[in-house]
């Protein structure tokens, strides 16, 4: 789903880098109009989601990521491999599959 990211404030640093990686994967827009008054605040956020809502490009982007993120081995992996180390036993690498491609 293409993302209109909005931090609260510009000292929320992990917040705005967040943002910025939506906006270089393509999949989202970071909109800073929070800084401004109010009454253009939501006429600016509700222009970037119009935007995003028409460009196309964002959900295209956003399929091609899910599709890269669903080849991922998942949660039952990263539990083997957690209880592997737990146990003194230092598990194989790679610890994902080789065939991984994003795009």
């Amino acid at each position: 789903v293409p993302t209109v990211a909005i931090p609260s404030s510009s000292f929320e640093y992990e917040r705005i880098y967040n943002c910025l990686q939506l906006e270089r994967m393509g999949v989202g827009k970071m909109e800073t109009s929070f800084q401004l008054p109010r009454q253009i605040a939501g006429r600016n956020i509700r222009a970037t989601v119009e935007r995003l809502s028409a460009d196309s490009t964002y959900r295209d982007h956003a399929r091609q990521w899910q599709r890269y993120i669903q080849q991922w081995p998942g949660p039952g992996l990263a539990i083997d491999i957690l209880t592997s180390l737990a146990k003194g036993v230092t598990p194989p690498a790679p610890y994902y599959a080789p065939t991984l491609t994003r795009g």
